[in-house]
């Protein structure tokens, strides 16, 4: 038997168009937020931390992800 390297044949990263709907859903509660607190209680509008903080972790998430497909294996 022959001992073969391990070769790269593809390495990438996952597109964000798969947070699209997500990153748009929280995109119009921010603004609904900010709508809010204009309209009421300007201190409402740090509620919008944390859907911006969600946002950041799910394209953060996905930018951070790599794919490696090998002779040998599939890496993640």
């Amino acid at each position: 038997m022959s001992a073969e390297e391990e070769k790269t044949v593809w390495k990438g990263r996952s597109h964000q168009i798969v947070n699209f709907c997500p990153l748009v859903g929280l995109l119009l509660i921010i603004i609904l937020i900010c709508v809010a607190s204009y309209f009421w209680s300007g201190w409402f509008g740090f509620l919008a931390v944390i859907p911006l903080s969600y946002s950041g972790w799910l394209w953060l998430g996905t930018k951070l992800m790599v794919f490696e497909f090998t002779t040998e294996r599939i890496r993640i």
